[in-house]
């Protein structure tokens, strides 16, 4: 004959020790309704409040961004390799920093972009372009959560 384990009871509620309701789920939610939100936030804000600086007008400087996207793909190999426990394959590692570096440096050089689309057609539609990059941002980060998943 089987034990009958003790009922725990918890907020008035009698639960089994082994009851489906009692399980924790400790994974970490994967929906993209986080990244599109987390993304439109960024790129709304990056396009509502910019202004261009009266200094450069209206000339376009890749530089910049590419060289932050390669800092950025530095950084998160340097990461990936001392500070990640357990650390993963070299392969994996590898492809997870030039992805990460590549979404980086995609939005950085999108965002050089709107100074043009501010000086031909105002804060609204930098606006909107801003919202559109930050939710293509999301879409890469949800894309890049899921390959390393």
């Amino acid at each position: 004959m089987a034990k009958n384990k003790k009922k725990k009871q918890k907020f008035g509620v009698m639960f089994s020790p082994n009851s489906p309701t009692q399980a924790q789920n400790t994974q970490a939610s994967n929906s993209i309704g986080r990244y599109l939100f987390v993304g439109a936030g960024l790129g709304g804000y990056m396009g509502y409040f910019f202004s261009p600086s009266e200094e450069l007008g209206t000339e376009l400087s890749f530089s910049g961004p590419i060289f932050l996207g390669i800092v950025i793909m530095v950084g998160y190999l340097i990461y990936m390799m001392f500070f990640r426990k357990p650390r993963p394959a070299a392969k994996q590692f590898v492809i997870e920093a030039l992805f990460t570096g590549g979404l980086a440096m995609a939005f950085l050089i999108a965002l050089e972009f709107r100074r043009l689309i501010y000086v031909s057609n105002g804060r609204m539609m930098t606006f909107v372009y801003g919202l559109a990059i930050g939710l293509a941002l999301g879409v890469g980060m949800y894309i890049r959560d899921q390959i390393t998943a």
